[in-house]
């Protein structure tokens, strides 16, 4: 895309570009432990990686009732 700004006939033209990623991966992992009614553990990991980004998220969750 070339653009031009209107009344700035000396400035260069604007140029924006925009490029697509070859490879994206987007993966998401979880364990759930659970012993019984009162007692839960879980684990969840994710991520999404390509070759400009990468992003990484985890939770964990503990649950004891009593």
């Amino acid at each position: 895309m070339n653009k031009q700004f209107q009344g700035a006939t000396s400035q260069p033209w604007l140029e924006l570009t925009n490029s697509s990623d070859r490879l994206y991966l987007d993966i998401d992992a979880g364990l759930d432990l659970a012993r019984d009614e009162n007692f839960s553990f879980s684990l969840n990991l994710g991520g999404s990686f390509s070759e400009n980004s990468s992003a990484v998220e985890g939770s964990a969750k503990f649950r004891l009732r009593f």
